[in-house]
């Protein structure tokens, strides 16, 4: 098939272009580079807490001030 200019194309044949071109960035976009991997014990008994911890109410978090007083910062 020989090259085409964009003038050259149809309305259809344009309207395809952009389509093929948003999906195809839209596809690199959501692409996950992590899949496939595994957790480590670590992060999956951290996630199993924090599961836990969400369904009973109960939260780990801490105000901003606080961790940065138990990290020796200043918020």
């Amino acid at each position: 098939m020989a090259a085409q200019t964009v003038a050259e194309l149809t309305i259809d044949e344009f309207r395809a272009l952009i389509r093929e071109t948003v999906t195809e960035v839209v596809a690199e976009l959501l692409d996950d580079p992590d899949e496939g991997l595994e957790l480590s014990d670590w992060a999956v008994a951290r996630l199993e807490k924090a599961q836990r911890e969400a369904a009973t109410g109960q939260h780990s978090t801490k105000p901003l001030s606080e961790a940065a007083r138990i990290q020796s910062l200043s918020a």
